[in-house]
């Protein structure tokens, strides 16, 4: 699933997981900015 499309289809809760370094930190955090959507990052880290 593309998070572009899950955060313009009005998903309530994406989770973004995987192995590491893969850049899922940036996709996180430029995705909702690119999109112009409201967000809440909750970070455990």
């Amino acid at each position: 699933m593309n998070l572009r499309n899950s955060i313009h289809g009005g998903d309530r809760i994406i989770t973004v997981y995987g192995i590491r370094r893969i850049d899922k930190t940036s996709l996180v955090n430029v995705s909702p900015n690119e999109a112009e959507t409201p967000y809440v990052l909750i970070a455990d880290h």
